[in-house]
């Protein structure tokens, strides 16, 4: 058990990391935090309570520091011990040591900085937890460790949901947002948002110190008619059922562009494309088949990882081909959401002999041709 000293109007106390509070009398009372985060001392069997002005730091190694008029009194970690950290409520509270089940509350203010810093303001001590973001169940826990000691690292697991940032209109951005004592707050990671083609749903990534790290988002994702995405992020809890994360809908704008059909489908973020659109890759497989009016194209994709059947979205409905003289490309004409839409292809087409599908062939030059696969797809 490890105690430190702490004088108030001349008195001094010594405070034990099990809780109790001892005089040159002897045992004195306990102790605890109040929401100012001083320290409060509390007589055994009386009602008389001493306050004491605290300041409360995480020095360079990570470690939670105790100061009373600018002067270092107490290192909880000082001797090689290891405290407990965890979250209630988005609040702090520290168990100095696991021998003992003494727990007290510091009431903090957070923020994450573009380096993946996470700078804790208590009362007016301010300092930074040089730590990372990782996950695979779309939490956001900040973890770091006590640099001066071998160890597994602390976490600190914070309740709340995913929400887009709507600043970014051509990209996919998230922020975290969470309340703590009826203040809100946002953490933004220095990212934007990825599709995972093989699971089909968001996941954000970075790197610090040469290592990459990954939020890796859980749920599920719907493809619209108009190729517009909506990623529903499934709620999550912890080991006592409470909710970390809510459950939330991420909805995207998107343009699809009729260039490749082979292998994913490729989606820009917005209804208008420039050169730095984000792109996003929807992982899944494009299915031709030959209907009575043409070639009907569709876009088979995983909802969700390994759960239930292929969702379709149609790309093309009742498909034709034409060949462009004055262009010299080939033109694709199809219906979309009923209305008759075309689109000019001038490479990337395979041309073979005349097929008994009249749509598709087409008369270049003289000749007539049989079409056997565009941008990419075979058939």
């Amino acid at each position: 058990m490890a105690t430190f000293n702490l004088t108030s109007s001349g008195k001094t106390y010594v405070i034990s990391t099990d809780g109790s509070v001892s005089t040159t009398d002897g045992l004195f009372g306990n102790w605890s935090t109040n929401s100012a985060n001083q320290i409060v001392i509390k007589k055994t069997g009386g009602s008389t309570s001493v306050k004491i002005d605290s300041d409360w730091k995480f020095n360079a190694s990570n470690q939670l520091c105790l100061q009373q008029g600018g002067q270092d009194v107490f290192n909880f970690a000082s001797g090689g011990a290891r405290p407990r950290y965890r979250m209630a409520n988005n609040v702090l509270q520290i168990r100095p040591s696991a021998d003992f089940s003494f727990e007290f509350t510091l009431h903090c203010k957070w923020e994450l900085d573009g380096q993946i810093n996470l700078k804790v303001t208590v009362g007016k001590a301010a300092s930074t937890l040089d730590g990372w973001v990782d996950d695979k169940k779309s939490r956001f826990i900040y973890w770091f460790r006590d640099k001066q000691a071998v160890g597994a690292p602390y976490a600190l697991e914070f309740s709340g949901a995913w929400e887009r940032d709507h600043t970014t209109a051509q990209e996919v951005r998230l922020v975290f947002k969470y309340e703590a004592e009826g203040v809100k707050g946002a953490f933004s990671l220095p990212s934007k948002a990825i599709v995972d083609a093989a699971r089909n749903h968001l996941y954000l990534e970075y790197q610090k110190s040469g290592v990459t790290r990954r939020i890796e988002m859980r749920g599920s994702l719907e493809i619209s008619d108009n190729f517009d995405l909506i990623f529903t992020i499934s709620q999550q809890t912890n080991s006592a059922g409470g909710v970390v994360t809510k459950e939330t809908r991420i909805e995207v704008e998107t343009t699809f562009k009729f260039d490749n059909l082979s292998g994913s489908l490729e989606l820009y973020v917005g209804k208008t494309v420039t050169a730095t659109t984000q792109k996003l890759v929807i992982g899944g497989a494009f299915k031709i088949s030959f209907g009575d009016n043409g070639l009907d194209l569709n876009f088979s994709y995983s909802k969700s990882a390994g759960i239930g059947q292929p969702a379709a979205i149609a790309i093309a409905v009742g498909g034709s081909f034409t060949w462009n003289s004055g262009k010299g490309a080939l033109a694709f004409s199809y219906e979309k959401d009923g209305s008759k839409q075309t689109v000019t292809v001038q490479s990337n087409f395979l041309l073979g002999d005349v097929r008994t599908e009249i749509g598709l062939n087409i008369t270049k030059d003289g000749q007539q041709y049989g079409i056997y696969g565009f941008l990419g797809i075979s058939w």
